[in-house]
């Protein structure tokens, strides 16, 4: 179904007023229970390069994932990932693939991005099964929230890697530092 879904990407420092309201409504109605959502469309404040994968119904935004560039640390050095969040649709659109729709269109960039090594996200249990059956997979490693290089505090919820330019199998041991706050 998601096949026939009008998906935009639309880089951060491009997003005008009409973009940021809608997406805020999309993000307010899909995490009601998230207060940061009342008026703001991210919990960290994204760089001007990240990206916005927005499914359209007609000219309404109603799903989204957001595509972070983050290089972190881990023992065998930097890597460069796609960090994804605010993977979400609508209420009214639940179940008819927009999310999907916008989070295949973030595999696609991040399989021919030649910036990112993987894609990271972090996801609860419940939903880590919908990011497996498109091509997630689990890891075990301490992934770190840090400030000024100290750990703050452990990564939360089901982490999660996808291949961009290394297969999974190149994916590291040991500790990760996400090299700033979570998202």
């Amino acid at each position: 179904m998601s096949s026939n879904i009008d998906v935009i990407c639309v880089q951060e420092n491009a997003i005008t007023p009409d973009l940021e309201k809608q997406i805020i409504d999309v993000q307010r109605a899909a995490f009601s229970d998230v207060k940061r959502f009342e008026n703001h469309r991210w919990l960290i404040k994204p760089g001007s390069n990240d990206l916005w994968f927005l499914a359209q119904k007609g000219k309404r935004v109603v799903g989204s994932v957001w595509l972070h560039h983050r290089t972190v640390a881990a023992q065998v050095g930097p890597l460069k990932i796609g960090g994804i969040g605010n993977v979400c649709s609508h209420p009214d659109v639940w179940g008819q693939g927009f999310a999907r729709a916008c989070l295949t269109k973030a595999q696609e960039y991040l399989s021919h991005s030649d910036q990112i090594e993987f894609g990271l996200l972090f996801a609860g249990r419940a939903e880590s099964a919908f990011y497996e059956k498109l091509g997630w997979r689990r890891v075990e490693n301490p992934i770190w929230n840090t400030a000024e290089g100290k750990k703050i505090k452990e990564a939360t919820g089901v982490k999660m890697i996808y291949p961009a330019r290394f297969p999974l199998a190149y994916w590291p041991e040991g500790e990760i530092s996400l090299n700033g706050p979570g998202w």
